[in-house]
């Protein structure tokens, strides 16, 4: 019998192995990143140079940013066949950051629903010329992870929870707290503050430019209220940096299939490829030429008729 033909010309025998999850693959992955941050924090702690200090964290920075991809899989309930596992998984992993898995949860599946139009949450990244928007997205681009524990734990659940939503909430956030003042004070009364700081708290604060450039990158030279082809962007970037942060900088096709596990995405990309020509869709090679552009360039205009400014573009890609 012949394989049928699925959205866009891609079999159904094809999308039937990207959607499958590999539990063993995740497992190992995690492993590994949590043994290279415990590795980094040996050397980080053994050196009494500053600037050896700072060169590990921000290349260990690089690696964190892969367990915050792994929260993002949790999100879609693309680490593990039970929904629980996932939940539970995003739950001790978001503790890691400070911040709750619900309300991140519920922003990006509200930003899935509602990609580059007024109501996503997540588009911070576009919008008027206006100096607080320029601000919030330099703001994201350098400092998100200590941004998010502000916006997600308080700010967010206000502006988007409803009223019924809002006690269940904050008894979560109260539970966060008291988990976190428990930990700490034991740290500190264990003497192992000094430890604690360069191994956990610092690592994650360099992990925010690495997070902040791939979050800009994910929705780079997008169409505002554009087609499937056009509110995401792929960069296709190299293999270390797609096996680390788990396939999610191919991020249309993240979006075109967000229940495709990130490790098959890549798998997908070249029977996409006609397609995103046609359409002109944003991919690049590299991220550090999006990168350079969107520092340099900052927060997308938008027209007041809802289209991105076309004299704001960078179009080489």
């Amino acid at each position: 019998m012949p394989t049928q033909l699925y959205p866009w010309g891609l079999t159904s025998d094809l999308l039937q192995v990207a959607h499958q999850k590999n539990i063993r693959y995740v497992l190992a992955k995690l492993s590994l990143l949590i043994f290279i941050w415990a590795m980094s924090g040996f050397l980080i702690v053994m050196t009494d140079s500053v600037f050896i200090k700072i060169i590990l964290w921000f290349v260990l920075g690089y690696f964190i940013n892969g367990i915050i991809q792994l929260v993002h899989e949790s999100w879609h309930n693309n680490l593990f066949n039970q929904r629980w596992a996932n939940r539970l998984t995003g739950h001790i992993l978001s503790f890691l950051f400070f911040v709750l898995y619900a309300p991140s949860r519920h922003g990006h599946m509200l930003h899935h629903r509602y990609n580059r139009t007024d109501k996503d949450p997540d588009a911070y990244n576009a919008g008027s010329k206006s100096w607080h928007l320029t601000l919030l997205y330099y703001g994201v681009l350098f400092f998100g992870v200590p941004l998010a524990i502000i916006h997600f734990n308080i700010l967010y659940p206000l502006q988007f929870y409803k009223r019924n939503q809002l006690a269940g909430h904050f008894l979560q956030l109260t539970i966060l707290v008291a988990a976190q003042a428990v930990l700490w004070t034991v740290i500190i009364k264990s003497s192992l503050f000094s430890i604690a700081w360069q191994v956990w708290l610092m690592p994650v604060l360099f992990a925010s430019p690495w997070n902040g450039l791939k979050s800009v990158a994910d929705h780079f030279q997008n169409k505002w209220q554009g087609n499937p082809f056009n509110t995401a962007t792929t960069v296709t970037s190299n293999g270390l940096t797609t096996y680390f942060w788990n396939g999610l900088n191919y991020h249309l096709e993240h979006h075109l299939f967000p229940a495709v596990p990130g490790y098959h995405l890549a798998t997908l990309h070249p029977h996409l490829n006609e397609l995103y020509k046609q359409n002109n869709s944003p991919v690049f090679s590299s991220y550090m030429k999006v990168w350079i552009n969107a520092i340099s360039r900052g927060p997308e205009l938008v027209t007041r008729e809802g289209e991105f400014n076309p004299f704001h573009f960078n179009t080489e890609k």
